[in-house]
């Protein structure tokens, strides 16, 4: 079984290879569209919330549908990181009606857009993350780990060479680690990690999309296409 893997990819560089989600479309001050100069065809059309979106955003709607027609692109991926509100709820809800959408999972309560989910260890297990994927239709952003916890360690002196360990309940390597802050835990991915842990949730996904940055750095980008089991 194998899952297409979408890299999201800025407008003023070539094309990926394999699956392109390109990025570049959002929200003007006046509630139009913004879009990248002369864009190419690509798999998903990502827009963002980087400016709030207007409230009669029917006109924008039509904009950004059309766009996609543009570069004949089969998914709209919504990379909102605000707090919903009525109005962006709304806009997801009508938008996802009217053609495939992909968004973070605290916008997919009522309506048919598919939910994008990105584990996060320092705030829950790996378990728990799988419980809450829905069974069809879950997108998986694939991001590696990298986050310091504070974290009382008393009698430990972290330095450089303190060594790093596998967890099977985050699913990442962790190891103590000095701060500005005093002693912390730094939880992080490897090459190995990163894909494993997405291998292990192939079965309960449809789709991965990832920044082409992130993954060239841990050399997956480039020759990987698809991830497999």
């Amino acid at each position: 079984m194998s899952l297409p893997v979408y890299f999201v990819q800025p407008p003023s560089l070539p094309p990926p290879p394999g699956k392109c989600a390109l990025c570049g479309w959002f929200a003007a001050q006046d509630g139009t569209l913004t879009a990248p100069p002369e864009p190419e065809s690509a798999d998903c059309l990502v827009f963002d919330d980087r400016k709030s979106l207007p409230q009669q955003f029917e006109p924008l709607l039509k904009a950004l549908l059309t766009a996609r027609e543009e570069i004949k692109a089969q998914y709209i991926i919504l990379d909102f990181e605000r707090q919903p509100s009525p109005i962006s709820l709304s806009f997801v809800k009508r938008l996802s009606g009217l053609c495939p959408v992909a968004a973070p999972e605290v916008y997919c309560n009522a309506c048919d857009a598919e939910p994008l989910l990105c584990y996060c260890p320092a705030t829950e297990t790996f378990d728990a993350f799988r419980q809450r994927i829905p069974r069809i239709n879950a997108w998986l952003e694939l991001r590696p780990v990298d986050e310091l916890i504070s974290y009382p360690l008393p009698g430990v002196q972290p330095s450089d060479a303190t060594p790093g360990f596998f967890s099977d309940v985050l699913q990442c390597h962790y190891k103590a680690q000095s701060s500005c802050d005093g002693p912390c835990l730094h939880l992080y991915d490897t090459q190995e990690s990163l894909l494993h842990r997405a291998q292990i949730l192939v079965p309960q996904l449809k789709a991965v999309i990832g920044l082409r940055n992130e993954l060239n750095d841990f050399a997956i980008s480039g020759s990987i296409q698809d991830i497999s089991v």
